[in-house]
């Protein structure tokens, strides 16, 4: 009987428990409801708002870094200008250099003249080093006049001057020229040497929008997305023609590959969007739809350009409509899409980017949505917290008890403590129980202390056990200088660092010899001599390269003082007095040849090494034992 009354009054706690739960929910669902319609009316416009102006700030960002590019082409065909026109003054003081034409230019076939293949491997002339040039002279009506000779090897020299600090921006520096003939810098592409015999490039509307026919004002500009046959890839081109007297003479030129243009304009940083750039007559200079694998490639004779009927057909309407304007956002113009107009000053460019509208509302509602979620959450932890007082009224001390003997379970012992001593004011027998938890969950608790102390202790001697193994992995086993890995992580983090340093690069003069001559230990004896020389002269920035190559990466406070230090390597080896007899060079002792080359912004490691190895060669070169630094630190 008495069991019986105990449920039914327990039965009577959960009803009225479940009752005041629905009723709160009920209305607690109503306010939210009310709340969350008024919140959309008032937020989803503002939001679709702030993500357009999102998407064209971001549009802005992309184009601010393309146009800096665009305007360093347009600057740098300046300077190309500028340079040819000074070396073609001086050409035509000494009409007799049109000998050098003469010698240089061979006769492929009837009537096409191409630049020897030498030049684009690499050959010295006393004029300097040339690599990477190319010439097509196609064919012709009238005879090559000494004039026109000279001006050809004005456009070689300069490309061979300035075009090597192109190298890897742009796809191929050149000049062109109005009698049908093309001077190329490029290290991939020998254009000159690929070129079709019957080639009229003066025929192709690239060079032939240069003409003066074509271009009586003389504008400088860029072209459209085309094909380059010979080369065999998409292009673009900035062309400047440079005149004088009337006389058009050539047209500086610099190619930008489609890559550019899919990297740096038409990426899409959001997956659903489509962008186009036009130019002024609304033909395609880039689009983010264009593949690689399904452009056709021309042939000679055929248009090159690339064409995009719908791409165009949206220009030409949004002209009509009066709607190509900056940062004009567009309605209705395609099929659920929005579009937002912005214009790319410098290369008289319209840059157009579709995205859909659907994406945007999709977008707008999640505002409204966060805060639905969030009142949903609110409410939950308000009825969490209303089931909690319920509870606590109803409950008796023994659910205290279940509650503690549930933490030891889980091993939360700490909260035992905390739990018995601030919340449980049981008498009697429960008191016992809890203090008989407390006790064990105390015990648990120093034990658990004990351990962890005993855990970091042996966690500490790992560590230095850890960090030695590491310092030796860093070092060279011969010479105990730091290893080609430590070279290349600090060199990297060098780069990164705002303070000065030089990277010297050394060479054992004829190592080998002294190797075959006295054999490979006579060979690790005297390496670990010159490198315990540098170790102590330079410790901590000493490193070995590589075989009998050497490295130091020094810090420069004082210039003048830097310098003097590494000279004095020279003669400091010297004294080391390790005698080599069978030296290729009049040298009693073996020595070292150093190159030295600052560490510039921008650099890569590679770029930093390159300048080094080639001060390095300098020195090997000029007769060894012997420091030569980069013309940016060599006075």
């Amino acid at each position: 009987m008495d069991r019986r009354k105990h449920d039914r009054a327990q039965q009577a706690k959960k009803t009225v428990t479940t009752k005041l739960l629905l009723q709160i929910s009920g209305w607690a669902c109503v306010v939210l409801l009310c709340a969350s319609t008024i919140h959309f009316f008032l937020t989803y416009e503002r939001a679709k708002t702030s993500i357009i102006q999102t998407l064209q700030f971001d549009i802005d960002s992309r184009l601010e870094r393309s146009q800096l590019f665009l305007s360093y082409i347009e600057k740098n065909a300046e300077n190309l200008e500028k340079e040819f026109l000074r070396r073609y003054d001086i050409f035509l003081d000494h009409p007799d250099w049109a000998e050098r034409f003469d010698a240089w230019y061979e006769e492929t076939s009837p009537g096409v003249l191409r630049l020897k293949s030498d030049f684009y491997h690499g050959v010295s002339f006393y004029e300097g080093y040339f690599r990477g040039v190319t010439s097509f002279i196609g064919p012709h009506q009238q005879p090559l006049t000494q004039e026109f000779k000279l001006r050809i090897l004005a456009a070689q020299h300069t490309l061979n001057k300035l075009g090597p600090a192109w190298e890897g921006l742009v796809a191929g520096t050149h000049f062109s020229l109005p009698e049908n003939a093309l001077i190329q810098y490029s290290l991939e592409h020998p254009w000159g040497l690929l070129a079709d015999k019957n080639l009229v490039i003066t025929d192709f509307s690239v060079v032939k929008s240069t003409l003066q026919s074509e271009n009586p004002e003389r504008r400088p500009g860029w072209t459209g997305l085309y094909h380059d046959t010979t080369a065999g890839y998409w292009t673009l081109t900035y062309q400047k023609p440079v005149d004088r007297d009337g006389q058009h003479l050539v047209n500086a030129s610099f190619d930008v590959r489609l890559d550019w243009l899919i990297n740096n304009l038409t990426a899409r940083p959001k997956p659903n969007a489509e962008h186009f750039v036009l130019n002024s007559k609304g033909e395609v200079v880039g689009a983010s739809n264009i593949r690689f694998q399904s452009l056709s490639v021309p042939v000679i004779g055929e248009a090159t350009s690339y064409k995009d009927a719908q791409a165009t057909a949206m220009f030409h309407a949004l002209e009509a409509a009066n709607k190509l304007k900056e940062n004009a956002v567009v309605y209705g113009f395609l099929s659920e899409q929005i579009l937002i107009v912005q214009h790319i000053e410098n290369a008289g460019w319209w840059y157009i980017t579709a995205y859909p509208l659907g994406e945007i509302r999709s977008k707008a509602l999640i505002a409204p949505l966060q805060f639905t979620i969030g009142g949903v959450i609110l409410v939950l932890f308000i009825l969490v917290v209303v089931y909690w007082l319920i509870r606590r009224d109803v409950s008796k001390p023994l659910r205290y008890l279940s509650k503690v003997a549930n933490m030891v379970d889980a091993k939360n012992y700490n909260e035992v403590v905390r739990e018995s001593k601030e919340k449980v004011h049981a008498r009697g027998e429960v008191e016992l129980v809890l203090q008989a938890f407390r006790t064990v969950a105390a015990r648990f608790i120093r034990a658990q202390e004990q351990l962890e102390h005993e855990v970091k202790e042996r966690t500490a001697e790992l560590e230095e056990a850890n960090k030695e193994l590491d310092r030796l992995a860093h070092l060279d086993g011969l010479t105990s200088l730091l290893n080609r890995r430590s070279f290349d992580r600090d060199l990297r983090n060098h780069l990164r660092e705002e303070g000065h340093y030089w990277l010297v690069l050394g060479d054992i003069d004829d190592f080998k010899l002294f190797n075959d001559n006295y054999g490979h230990e006579a060979g690790d004896v005297a390496l670990q001599t010159i490198a315990g020389y540098l170790n102590s002269k330079f410790h901590g920035h000493a490193y070995r390269y590589g075989g009998e190559e050497l490295a130091l990466l020094l810090p420069v406070s004082d210039t003048q003082a830097q310098r003097e230090a590494i000279l004095s390597m020279i003669h400091d080896i010297e004294c080391l007095e390790i005698p080599h007899e069978f030296s290729s060079r009049p040298h009693p002792f073996l020595g070292v040849s150093f190159g030295v080359a600052p560490l510039l912004p921008g650099d890569s490691p590679e770029d930093v090494i390159r300048r080094a190895d080639e001060r390095l060669y300098e020195a090997k070169n000029a007769g060894g034992k012997q420091v030569k630094f980069c013309p940016f630190i060599a006075h």
